[in-house]
């Protein structure tokens, strides 16, 4: 990750600086090998920028892909925090409305649903560790029709929200096969 101030700006008296955060641990294509330091990343804009009111542009050479994940991260985390409850589904596609492209394979939809279940489950700094194991059992109860679990039913939900751009064929161990889940 790069930090860059790019400009100053001053406007009636009132000066504001711009910063670019640049992530370049992301591939071109796919989704990264592993989660901590996209995680790291995402925690160190959220601290810098917390009590900013201002706007956060967030953007990747198409804006989409890597886009889509960091701004429904963002959104998911926020709902966890806030409301005690996470729809994955629902951020997605109300993010489709506006950007029908963005979370453009189901391979990136996955890495989404990992990412927030590593943060939420690693954020003790957040809250207590009992806050913390209560919030997680009530995301992933099976009583809590909000929660999508990581056993098929995130492909089908994916599937649920149109064509994909890219067809991608996921090397996937047998027992998560659909044909094979029962």
């Amino acid at each position: 990750m790069n930090l860059n101030v790019l400009l100053y700006i001053n406007k009636n008296g009132e000066k504001r600086r711009v910063r670019q955060y640049h992530y370049t641990a992301w591939p071109d294509h796919g989704v990264p090998d592993t989660m901590s330091p996209f995680i790291s990343f995402y925690k160190k804009i959220k601290t810098e920028t917390y009590q900013i009111d201002r706007p956060l542009l967030v953007h990747c050479s198409t804006g989409v892909g890597r886009t889509g994940i960091f701004i429904a991260m963002s959104n998911l985390l926020d709902q966890a925090h806030f409301h005690q409850h996470i729809d994955f589904y629902k951020c997605v596609t109300l993010m489709k409305e506006c950007r029908p492209q963005i979370i453009q394979t189901e391979e990136e939809y996955i890495f989404l649903h990992h990412v927030v279940n590593e943060v939420l489950r690693t954020s003790i700094d957040i809250c207590t560790p009992i806050e913390l194991d209560r919030k997680v059992a009530s995301l992933t109860s099976p009583d809590n029709t909000e929660y999508l679990s990581m056993d098929g039913v995130v492909v089908e939900e994916y599937e649920q929200m149109g064509e994909p751009v890219e067809e991608q064929v996921l090397d996937v161990d047998k027992r998560q096969v659909k044909e094979n889940i029962e």
